[in-house]
């Protein structure tokens, strides 16, 4: 489905998105949208109010995740890399709302050159491995971060094949619970 800027791509998981931006190019660089509400509407995308936007910059071999928001601050996120490139990985972790997916995942890369962008809706978690260095990831967040529902789960316990040896992983994403922990 397509609509002005955008177009949705469905992926292996109902309600996890891909979309496939518009972008403007010229001598002077390159100009485009990450959001627009009422495009995102046309599109049948739940319905989005954003609230915190956040972005990391990552060398190449960093995984960062895998963190989500325990109810009510579950949120939806935007993700698109604005420089570099990722491997972005989701997996259903059940919760309130996304018990039929429970433990299922999906990835995909997105790069600043391939335009693509992820929408996650509540119910996952979210983490990715940065695929070159100085890799920037924009997150917009339908939640604004709260410390005490702040989850993760270890990148390594629900079977993904992340094609990596050493990866580079914070202490806090290590001592993460394995997904087994979990129950939908």
């Amino acid at each position: 489905m397509a609509a002005p800027g955008f177009d949705k791509h469905e992926t292996t998981l109902d309600d996890v998105f891909i979309l496939q931006r518009t972008v403007h190019i010229d001598e002077r660089g390159i100009f485009g949208k990450m959001f627009n509400k009422d495009t995102f509407s046309k599109l049948d995308l739940q319905p989005l109010e954003f609230k915190e936007i956040l972005y990391s910059t990552s060398s190449r071999n960093v995984i960062r995740g895998m963190h989500w928001q325990a109810h009510p601050y579950g949120t939806a996120k935007l993700v698109s890399v604005v420089k570099g490139s990722i491997l972005d990985v989701v997996v259903g972790i059940g919760g309130k709302f996304n018990t039929r997916n429970f433990k299922k995942t999906f990835s995909v890369e997105l790069s600043a050159s391939n335009n693509k962008t992820l929408l996650i809706p509540d119910g996952y978690a979210h983490g990715f491995k940065s695929l070159e260095d100085n890799t920037t990831v924009v997150y917009l967040q339908s939640q604004i971060y709260s410390a005490e529902h702040d989850k993760g789960l270890h990148y390594q316990s629900f079977g993904f094949d992340w094609r990596i040896e050493d990866p580079i992983v914070s202490d806090k994403d290590q001592a993460l619970p394995p997904l087994k922990a979990f129950a939908p």
